[in-house]
């Protein structure tokens, strides 16, 4: 942008010694001024356009760990519910115990 800005001003300054009114060369200089802010325009739309799907990838990622929070939540649940191993040996014990008085 600022290198077509700096070559319409150069033209302009160059044309300044020729006849040129000083009306023609604002108007030189605006026209630069102009494509300028298109091409900032052009280059806004498609950021834009790069940050609306930077913002669905997120929603996306954003459902799935929605999803990967419910499914820990219920493994959590089914931990609770279940013995664990210092408890498992307990019960190993006295069920042998059991066994072996029943033995007798």
């Amino acid at each position: 942008m600022k290198k077509a800005r700096k070559k319409t001003i150069k033209r302009a300054k160059r044309r300044e010694g020729s006849a040129i009114p000083t009306e023609s060369r604002f108007e030189i200089i605006l026209e630069g001024i102009q494509s300028d802010f298109q091409a900032f325009s052009d280059d806004l739309d498609g950021i834009r356009e790069d940050v609306g799907s930077v913002k669905r990838g997120v929603d996306g990622v954003r459902e799935e760990v929605a999803g990967v929070r419910a499914e820990l939540a219920l493994i959590r649940h089914d931990l609770k519910q279940k013995v664990d191993r210092e408890e498992f040996k307990v019960l190993e014990l006295r069920v042998a115990r059991l066994e072996s008085l029943a033995r007798k």
